[in-house]
């Protein structure tokens, strides 16, 4: 079955580029360009979409009005220019302009993989890594720094913290750290 891709982005030669890769893949389908958010009210009904890609200067998903209508939906961040981290942890995943081909179907498939999985597992628990990355939140380290402790990238830090989020309901740092002192997960002591 293939799934259906939305691409949000002003630029005609950006969408396109982009339509051609996806539609490279046999799995995927790019449907018709957005070019503005007014018009995503009226097509986002009509179009059923299974994976939003989305150019982050165009799309604000915090202030978006059918946020219940794209909640369920995978929304992965097109970026070719810096975009605040605040607003990246808002998405599932993350494409970059350089990105190769192979790396862009890539991220399209495993966001739709990780989707499907995550709604076929009915648990809330915090993986290893997110327990890791939260204990690291929890003593006060930003993202760059949580991403240099565990040798891993800043998108994965935001996508651990995205999980955590959504796993806990807890979005405040203050919330996070009173978790992870519950559930032993860090001693008082080691808060700053």
């Amino acid at each position: 079955m293939k799934r259906n891709v939305l691409i949000i982005e002003s630029s005609e030669i950006i969408y396109k580029g982009i339509r051609d890769i996806i539609n490279s893949c046999p799995q995927l389908y790019a449907l018709q360009q957005i070019d503005s958010i007014s018009m995503l009210d009226s097509r986002i009904i009509t179009l059923h979409p299974d994976i939003i890609i989305a150019n982050p200067t165009l799309f604000d998903l915090a202030s978006y009005d059918l946020q219940e209508q794209i909640n369920n939906i995978p929304k992965i961040a097109f970026v070719y220019q810096y975009i605040r981290p605040n607003i990246l942890q808002q998405y599932d995943a993350i494409i970059d302009i350089h990105d190769s081909t192979n790396k862009i179907i890539h991220t399209i498939t495993n966001v739709t993989l990780n989707t499907s999985t995550n709604e076929s597992q009915e648990s809330n628990e915090l993986t290893e890594r997110e327990q890791d990355v939260l204990i690291l939140i929890a003593k006060g380290l930003m993202s760059k720094e949580i991403a240099d402790t565990l040798n891993i990238s800043v998108h994965t830090v935001i996508s651990h913290r995205k999980n955590i989020t959504r796993k806990t309901g807890i979005k405040s740092i203050a919330g996070l750290v009173a978790y992870a002192l519950l559930n032993n997960l860090l001693d008082s002591t080691e808060i700053e």
